[in-house]
């Protein structure tokens, strides 16, 4: 913001006065989230399926869902992840997702971003994390309460 826009002195027609630029407070920084963590005590179930030409196999464990992609593994594109990510959601809790993906701050095994999307009574949150080779062998899901994760 600036204060007091530019005038000229009395005597110097000339010459103008400073203008005084007023900083504005960084917002603070949100810390990422972190994943709930995993209910040792939940019963654990197992499913496989397929997207596209990547199939997978996952292990539900309460709200986590882990899902590893042998072979093929999944490429370093947004689009194929996401795609493969509904799929898995599908497969592991029955929700069919059509809305639009979008990064949020998560914190897990080293990834600093997730991927979000939204559900019609949760959210869901994704990390994956690419090999030396840029491809992707597997994929991290959490079931979170609606809205808990901007």
């Amino acid at each position: 913001m600036v204060a007091a826009g530019a005038c000229t002195q009395p005597g110097r027609p000339d010459e103008k006065a400073a203008v005084v630029a007023t900083p504005r407070p960084a917002p603070p920084a949100r810390p990422p989230a972190t994943p709930p963590p995993v209910d040792e005590g939940a019963k654990k179930e197992r499913g496989a399926g397929v997207f596209d030409r990547y199939k997978f196999a996952f292990e539900k464990t309460g709200a986590r869902v882990t899902a590893d992609f042998s072979s093929p593994k999944l490429p370093y594109n947004d689009n194929v992840v996401v795609g493969a990510a509904r799929e898995v959601i599908l497969a592991a809790y029955g929700e069919k997702m059509e809305n639009f993906p979008r990064r949020v701050g998560w914190s897990y095994e080293g990834a600093q971003h997730a991927i979000k999307l939204e559900g019609k009574e949760y959210d869901y949150v994704f990390v994956h994390v690419a090999d030396a080779d840029k491809q992707i062998p597997r994929l991290v899901l959490w079931r979170v309460a609606k809205g808990s994760v901007e």
